[in-house]
């Protein structure tokens, strides 16, 4: 892939790369980069000028300005060509190992265009200077070679340093998903897609184990993608989410693959930011391909023991489940209904698989989702039962096999929710039906939790534990 650069005429793809910046607006990177060559231009310049100034190391002869002179353009064109080259292979090997679309970011680098600029322009003038030295000797023209020469060497810094921070794959991703905006993101031919590339990158840094590139680059692109969003309820709105999600499900299956539960952790973790990031819209469709998504992979997760995987795509749904709750709307009820019924699966099949740890945290994440639910009283009074009856159904099967850890937590969300005074009733309800349960155990489990909230809120609670013990505990 990499080896298509070489294959192309150097002179073509340089051209193509001058008419492509041609093309594009004055940016804020170009005038950035301008800004800084002129101005280490200006230094060395005044620099240069101050200390030839105080001492005399220009030759006065000729014969020696000459050897000068030329050894400067020289050396200038010998270092340029090295630079240069260093610099295309380089890209090559970056193109090889992420994408042939780095040569494309190189073309747009205003690095190697500025320095290539400023060489020609060194040894161009270093020439004329040349020229004009056996005719009459201009000590102050000498001296101007010398400090374009220095110029040119700091230079060579600054583009050093910019081109291997360009080089890095973090570097490559943001610029590749910059170029992605509503007009590109939907595509008519597979080779139009601009999120290819990005994904890429993102797959390598996945299987080379680069869970840090991986999350920053998987960030920057489901927040593009979040920017890009149509119109409200626009029919490209579940095929936009559905395209981004279709690329996320190679890298998570390469982390599956590898066994690497430390990237498919942050694959979740940002995918839960994607989708709560997403209920601003109110869309349903555009979240339904995250929600499908994050359960399947979990399903996936449980099959292969990855218990902290499994975790944290609990946590990904919930963060989907409370924004949606805290948002409101019957736009959002599929999509709370959908979460609450996913994590309900992944408990009960995590305790099928004796992941008795996933199972727990997948109960609490549907208690704090029904706390949200329940704080919107009326308005989502159907989620909220939706809720609690999921959490019935886990503390049913847990109390089935004797997994007092995951009842407990059932019993904890409960009460967390009927502190809500909308929810008092569904939740004294959902206690009555699981006769399983020792009542006792409940109330010492609501006396733990009572200090966990707010000194203020210390008063409600205990009118919701006299309700407990008079409604479920002494029945």
């Amino acid at each position: 892939m990499g080896w298509e650069f070489f294959r192309n005429n150097p002179i073509t793809d340089i051209f193509s790369g001058i008419n492509t910046i041609r093309k594009e607006p004055w940016n804020t990177l170009w005038k950035t980069r301008f800004i800084q060559y002129l101005f280490i231009f200006d230094v060395v310049s005044i620099a240069g000028i101050i200390f030839f100034w105080y001492v005399d190391l220009i030759p006065t002869q000729s014969e020696n300005a000459f050897y000068l002179v030329s050894s400067i353009i020289q050396i200038q064109a010998v270092i340029a060509a090295l630079v240069i080259t260093l610099t295309l292979i380089a890209i090559q090997m970056a193109a090889a190992t992420y994408t042939s679309r780095v040569i494309d970011v190189m073309k747009k680098n205003p690095d190697m265009w500025y320095l290539l600029a400023i060489y020609v322009i060194a040894i161009s003038y270093g020439l004329i200077v040349l020229k004009s030295i056996p005719s009459e000797q201009d000590q102050i023209l000498v001296t101007s070679v010398l400090i374009f020469c220095i110029f040119t060497l700091v230079a060579l810094f600054l583009y050093l340093k910019n081109t291997i921070t360009l080089l890095h794959p973090d570097e490559i991703a943001k610029k590749l998903i910059g170029e992605i905006n509503c007009d590109n993101v939907i595509f008519e031919k597979k080779s139009d897609d601009v999120l290819q590339p990005v994904f890429d990158v993102i797959n390598e840094s996945v299987r080379r184990f680069d869970p840090t590139t991986t999350r920053s680059s998987l960030s920057a692109v489901s927040e593009k993608i979040i920017c890009v969003y149509p119109r409200p309820h626009d029919w490209t709105s579940w095929e936009i989410s559905n395209h981004f999600c279709e690329h996320v499900k190679r890298s998570a299956i390469i982390a599956l693959r590898n066994g690497d539960e430390g990237t498919l952790g942050e694959i979740f973790y940002t995918m839960g930011q994607f989708g709560s990031g997403s209920c601003i819209y109110e869309n349903s469709d555009f979240l339904s391909p995250t929600i499908s998504f994050l359960y399947d992979f979990s399903e996936r997760t449980i099959e292969n023991k990855m218990q902290e995987a499994t975790v944290e795509a609990s946590n990904a749904l919930a963060e989907i489940g409370m924004k949606s709750a805290d948002i409101g709307g019957n736009n959002l009820s599929n999509t709370n209904s959908d979460v609450v019924s996913a994590l309900q699966r992944i408990a009960t099949y995590s305790m099928q698989t004796h992941l008795f740890h996933s199972a727990e945290m997948a109960a609490i994440m549907i208690g704090w989702i029904g706390y949200h639910t329940a704080d919107k009283g009326e308005e989502q009074y159907s989620q909220t039962t939706e809720v609690a009856a999921a959490l019935e159904k886990i503390g049913k099967y847990a109390a089935n096999i004797e997994r007092n850890d995951i009842v407990e937590a059932v019993l904890r969300a409960l009460f967390f929710i009927g502190f809500r005074d909308s929810s008092r009733e569904l939740i004294i309800s959902s206690l009555k039906n699981l006769q399983s349960w020792d009542k006792l155990e409940l109330f010492q489990e609501v006396e733990k939790i009572k200090y966990e909230f707010e000194l203020e809120e210390i008063p409600k609670i205990d009118d919701l534990m006299n309700l407990v013990r008079e409604k479920v505990v002494l029945m």
